[in-house]
């Protein structure tokens, strides 16, 4: 069996978001040679999980310089304003520290997929079929889809494709008459790779 995942799949465990447990049980489920699962992720996927915590950073950042300039500078001299400087200055170690862990846990989930499963491709004909723009995805979206039709697995044998990203629901159809299944939770996923693993299906 086979089981596609996408840049929201990293983000809940970097970000330990409210599937991040069950995200982790796909791991380990998919690193177990027993289960006959084999987890395969967009090479695209990772970057834009990667940008995307970047720019959470760089929010943060953004935060500190505000803080900088307007209650370090401009407000210091208000009666009572100390408390809040130093309020602030804890809330944004606290948010950098928050994403330092989460970069971190980032990293060990793509060392992890790249150890057990495998990363598709993308080359210059996923770029193509993506900028097709037919199925009504964004490019970042595109790109994910394209990989996956793009996998030489893909419509030999019953497939699944976990996202939580409803803009996908655009290509569920399409990818269903090539025995793709879409489960839009990781909960769901789990509890889906639990029976075909008890039963023997995968």
């Amino acid at each position: 069996m086979r089981l596609y995942v996408e840049t929201n799949f990293l983000l809940e465990i970097a970000l330990e978001q409210g599937e991040h447990a069950e995200c982790s049980g796909l791991l380990d489920v998919c690193g177990d040679p027993s289960s006959g699962v084999t987890l395969a992720v967009p090479a695209s996927s990772f970057f834009e999980a990667q940008s995307a915590l970047r720019n959470k950073r760089r929010h943060v950042l953004d935060f500190g310089r505000a803080y900088d300039t307007h209650v370090s500078g401009q407000l210091s001299r208000i009666h009572g304003i100390a408390g809040v400087r130093t309020s602030y200055a804890d809330l944004l170690a606290q948010l950098t520290a928050t994403l330092n862990a989460a970069e971190s846990r980032f990293y060990a989930a793509s060392d992890r997929i790249r150890e057990i499963g495998e990363v598709l491709p993308t080359d210059g004909r996923t770029i193509a079929a993506a900028q097709d723009g037919s199925a009504g995805l964004s490019y970042e979206d595109a790109l994910v889809y394209a990989a996956i039709r793009s996998d030489a697995s893909f419509g030999q044998t019953p497939t699944y494709f976990v996202t939580t990203d409803s803009d996908f629901a655009n290509v569920k159809q399409a990818l269903a008459t090539r025995q793709c299944t879409m489960l839009r939770s990781f909960q769901t996923a789990v509890q889906v790779l639990r029976h075909a693993t008890r039963d023997g299906g995968a």
